[in-house]
């Protein structure tokens, strides 16, 4: 009641009462009784009405201090709820503190926040008090359907229920714990519902109209904390992913090894959507993948998946369409089917390509963000921001590849033209001069002369090893030949410059290599043919090329006076060495296996797909063959 009425009233009704009961004593009471009985009469009534109408405004003054208190102690609890969310942006921290001054407030035992997740049209519980864990654990994804829940979500109105037990809209789970007395309330903020909070007591518990306004209060402002939440995260991840971006941009120019590059491109795409797995691919010039790498998985796990994809899934459909691809659950993609043995089960997915001057260069890809939730197109955006950054590196990269290659093959042009046009010249001119001393001397000194005669002929072996040399210094024209066509020229020489018998068998290769395969490879079998002209003195050399699986299969044998494996290999030179390492910079492996007077082979086993960290070889995986 207002104030100003009570205090008007508390004048005018004694006032009307005794001018009434005056009227009544004079005009009723003394002509029917006695004057002094009358008067008795008025005075008994009056101390009657003074009493009642004391008491009446005792009453209401005591009512009134009571709501007063009452609004008092919930503004309290609203500055305690609303301290307790200013206290931190994170609401797993904020929200059970709110939660627990709410249920105190209104004097009930359970209570529930779950916020709304639109795109899975699901309640998230993110806080909650008098639920046993189990209960709790049961209840922290609650899938919205035609119940209650769903309705005051559409409505966005509180909705009390008396008797939970018996109003079938009620969800299980609660039924479970024994509540009796509950109230659904909307957090809603800006006309948007956020989320939904259960309020809840196991005993009958009548909420007044006080109790309901300060509800929908406090679910207002829990309503907003959510969202300033929301947006201080989201701001702060878009700040973030900017710095990352810029970091990453300064990272990407400077860094000219093209493996390394692409590495920590595949890295930072993963952690800037908080996805678990990620991978890159970049193509060959005739579409073929010339890099895969990966993140989030262990080598021994890469080791057990297999060989990168190759056929037209998933990941070839994003290549070849060159839009970004974002799925909610890879399986209900048409051209997904399935996962092959030893791969991690992935739900979401975001494909975005990296495109170089219009043309599609690869793809990045990612599954299965952290926390559950899905990919978004803030996700999306800032992947493709990423994958432009990449497409402009990894031109520089393959730029500065092509740049060093060219040097290098400039410089060797150069060393070979020297050999040739000064070195061995020169040789050979001493050669000449000994030839003509050694006519000089006739028919006399034949010691002399045998001896002159052997330099002579070392003379002539320098020679030739120097015009071996300078066939390894030639320009490689690997890039626009075929394997098959090097070892075929490989042959030619040993038929033509040191006059064996050289046989090429090579079978159908189920795929075809690389071009950083074919350069390999060609370096090994030159290194292999000189060894053989110059220190196995064969007659006959045999090279096979075939694949097996999905490995290639390469070997260089001869029947020349072979040597002890373990003495040569305790004191290796340049040759073996170099021959291992480029085998083992393609994923391969290289074995040597000779003995005295038994000849030697030397075998190279590759995988048809560079198999480095992050790298597999051959096979179709799930995304890419449609297998997932």
């Amino acid at each position: 009641m207002n104030l100003r009425w009570l205090k008007w009233l508390t004048v005018l009704l004694p006032a009307t009462f005794l001018i009434l009961l005056e009227l009544v004593r004079q005009f009723y009471l003394e002509p029917t009784f006695t004057p002094r009985m009358g008067r008795f009469i008025a005075v008994a009534v009056m101390v009657v009405g003074v009493f009642a109408f004391s008491h009446a405004v005792f009453s209401l003054i005591v009512r009134m201090e009571q709501e007063i208190l009452q609004r008092n102690r919930h503004l309290a609890a609203t500055n305690q709820i609303l301290d307790a969310l200013a206290q931190s942006w994170d609401l797993d921290q904020v929200l059970p503190l709110a939660l627990a001054r709410l249920l105190e407030v209104v004097e009930v035992e359970f209570g529930m926040v779950c916020l709304l997740d639109e795109e899975q049209h699901e309640l998230v519980a993110l806080a909650s008090q008098g639920v046993p864990a189990e209960l709790a654990k049961k209840m922290a994804r609650m899938k919205l359907g035609e119940g209650l829940e769903a309705q005051v979500i559409r409505s966005g109105k509180l909705e009390v229920i008396e008797d939970a037990a018996g109003d079938p809209g009620v969800m299980e789970g609660l039924k479970m714990l024994g509540v009796h007395s509950l109230i659904l309330l909307p957090l809603k903020s800006k006309g948007r519902i956020r989320g939904l909070a259960h309020i809840g007591s196991q005993r009958q518990r009548m909420f007044s109209h006080v109790d309901v306004q300060l509800l929908q209060a406090m679910g207002s402002q829990i309503a907003m904390a959510i969202e300033n939440s929301w947006l201080f995260t989201e701001t702060r991840k878009q700040s973030e992913r900017l710095r990352v971006l810029n970091e990453l941009g300064i990272d990407l120019t400077a860094e000219l090894s093209l493996d390394a590059l692409l590495q920590k491109v595949v890295h930072v795409s993963r952690e800037l959507v908080d996805a678990r797995y990620g991978a890159l691919r970049v193509l060959e010039g005739d579409g073929r993948i010339d890099r895969f790498l990966t993140s989030g998985l262990d080598p021994e796990e890469v080791a057990r998946i297999g060989p990168p994809p190759q056929g037209p899934g998933l990941l070839g459909l994003l290549l070849k369409e060159g839009r970004p691809l974002r799925l909610l659950d890879i399986a209900t993609h048409p051209l997904s089917v399935g996962f092959p043995p030893h791969h991690p089960p992935m739900k979401s997915f975001l494909g975005v390509p990296i495109i170089s001057k219009g043309k599609v260069i690869g793809g990045l890809y990612l599954t299965d963000r952290e926390g559950g939730r899905d990919f978004t197109q803030v996700d999306q955006d800032a992947v493709a921001v990423l994958a432009a950054q990449a497409a402009v590196a990894i031109e520089n990269a393959m730029l500065y590849e092509q740049l060093q290659d060219l040097t290098t093959l400039r410089e060797r042009q150069r060393i070979a033209m020297d050999l040739h046009d000064g070195v061995i010249q020169s040789i050979y001119a001493v050669g000449l001069n000994l030839e003509g001393c050694m006519n000089l001397t006739g028919g006399g000194m034949p010691e002399v002369k045998q001896r002159v005669s052997r330099e002579v002929d070392h003379l002539n072996e320098v020679i030739k090893e120097i015009r071996n040399y300078i066939f390894d210094l030639r320009p490689d024209r690997s890039g626009t030949r075929t394997i098959k066509q090097i070892l075929e020229d490989a042959v030619k020489e040993l038929r033509v410059n040191a006059l064996i018998e050289a046989e090429l068998i090579a079978g159908e290769l189920k795929e075809k290599p690389s071009r950083e395969h074919v350069l390999q490879l060609s370096h090994i079998v030159r290194e292999a043919i000189a060894n053989i002209i110059k220190h196995a003195k064969a007659t006959s050399v045999g090279i096979r090329l075939s694949s097996k699986h999905d490995h290639l299969l390469l070997s260089v044998k001869d029947n020349g006076v072979g040597f002890t494996l373990g003495e040569v290999t305790a004191s290796a030179g340049l040759g073996l060495r170099n021959m291992e390492q480029r085998a083992s910079s393609v994923g391969g492996r290289l074995v040597v296996k000779s003995a005295p007077g038994k000849g030697t082979e030397v075998t190279i086993r590759i995988p048809l797909v560079r198999n480095t960290e992050g790298t597999r070889d051959g096979r179709d995986t799930a995304l890419d063959r449609g297998r997932s």
